[in-house]
């Protein structure tokens, strides 16, 4: 498989390839909270386009992932240290991808408790390119290197191709995650899978990739994205951008799968299957659960219909468990976003703080047509959810534009997250917004 052009996305590869519930939101103006620019990134070796966001590292700084390096087009995996009382943020590249051989666009990452980042690359690996697992190891007391390992290389075929979104561990060390393509055998592309990977017994043997589900597009999905989302120690829950049994130019419109371990193997069913139009299509991003069980999610595609008649500007979704294991899943609709002044193609996924309030982004619209950071607060039973815009994107120096990836948000509440392009060079940035 050849590079990507970056994420400009997962979602828009499902909105190129398609193409409710009555809506339950107030829109609040309120003052803008603290906004800037931490970091941007000057282009070539320092690494360009930085689309999955950003994870929190030890003493508040923060690992990323880059889509390229301006030289080889493989990407960086790289620390924001914050120096100084003026806190200026300084770079450090951990891993520079030289070549396809060793795994190109690298996308999110996960820190183990040890603190070790495990990511995968959506490209190369040797062989057919289908994309890599990697570990990269903290530096030792005598090294200031971080050590890096390409733990599996995905061959496409009957097994997965192409891995996006963040890996998931469990208290044993085995990965867990998705690609968006592979599972149907040789020379086809498939509809993806979801795949763990099991540590060895020791270090010199290699680690074992189990396949735990491959799509078939109509009725179960096609193309997983974002992250597996947990719910419990036997089961987790994410989304497909396609199929399912909605129509929506023929492949479907997206679904919300569980996988759950039994005796028998990992058994897969379908929460819900998006109908497009007003429902929403296109569901991208991580889940997010609160603990009575209801999934949060966003779909790119859907909801209102924009100024050309096409649903197109995209939903926020709740789905609230049955009372019973027989009855189905109830869905409600958050959020329509409006217009393109609104903000279009919602597609980071979601993020939840301790109040219940989501936090998310659009890639395009807003105020100055470069995306925005928007939240939804929710209120009491019956009533209307609030929604603020955060920020409006523009671009330029100081300013970024196009967000992607999922926020993160630290213990005093403030907000960090990146845009694919924007800043002086025009060549992406990472931003904080302090509430």
């Amino acid at each position: 498989m050849g590079h990507h052009q970056g994420r400009g996305t997962i979602g828009q590869l499902a909105r190129g390839i398609i193409g409710s519930i009555g809506l339950a939101v107030a829109v609040s103006a309120q003052a803008q909270p603290e906004f800037s620019t931490i970091y941007e990134f000057p282009g070539g070796a320092r690494g360009i386009n930085p689309e999955a966001g950003v994870i929190f590292g030890p003493d508040g700084s923060l690992f990323g992932t880059t889509d390229s390096d301006g030289i080889n087009y493989g990407g960086v995996v790289f620390q924001l240290l914050a120096q100084g009382a003026g806190h200026s943020w300084v770079e450090k590249i951990l891993k520079r991808f030289p070549d396809l051989a060793q795994g190109g666009l690298p996308l999110g990452l996960v820190r183990a408790s040890d603190g070790v980042l495990y990511g995968v690359t959506l490209d190369g690996g040797g062989g057919g390119g289908a994309g890599t697992v990697f570990r990269l190891t903290p530096p030792t007391p005598d090294s200031t290197n971080w050590r890096f390992a390409t733990l599996y290389r995905f061959a496409g075929g009957y097994d997965g191709s192409s891995p996006s979104g963040s890996l998931l561990i469990d208290s044993t060390g085995v990965l867990s995650g998705t690609t968006i393509l592979g599972g149907a055998g040789p020379g086809l592309d498939g509809y993806g899978t979801v795949f763990s990977l099991t540590p060895p017994q020791t270090a010199a043997s290699p680690w074992t990739e189990t396949i735990l589900h491959v799509f078939t597009s109509s009725p179960d999905g096609a193309t997983p994205d974002g992250t597996l989302t947990p719910r419990g120690a036997l089961a987790s829950v994410a989304v497909t951008t396609t199929g399912g049994a909605g129509i929506c130019s023929d492949v479907g419109c997206g679904t919300v799968f569980r996988l759950v371990r039994t005796d028998a193997g990992w058994v897969e069913s379908i929460i819900y299957q998006f109908q497009g139009g007003a429902d929403g299509s296109v569901p991208v991003g991580k889940l997010m659960a609160d603990g009575s069980g209801s999934l949060y999610g966003v779909t790119a595609d859907g909801g209102l219909p924009g100024s050309n008649g096409e649903y197109e500007t995209g939903t926020v979704f709740r789905l609230d468990p049955p009372s019973t294991r027989s009855a189905p899943w109830t869905k409600t609709i958050l959020y329509e976003f409006q217009d393109d002044e609104d903000g279009t193609l919602p597609d980071g996924g979601l993020t939840r703080d301790v109040h219940g309030t989501l936090y998310g982004t659009t890639e395009f619209g807003g105020a100055l047509f470069g995306g925005t950071v928007f939240t939804l607060t929710p209120a009491a039973p019956g009533q209307l959810w609030t929604k603020t815009i955060l920020h409006n994107f523009g671009g330029g120096k100081g300013d970024g534009r196009n967000p992607t990836g999922p926020l993160k948000i630290n213990a005093e509440g403030t907000i960090f997250g990146t845009t694919l392009w924007g800043g002086a060079a025009d060549d992406g940035t990472v931003y904080r917004i302090k509430q």
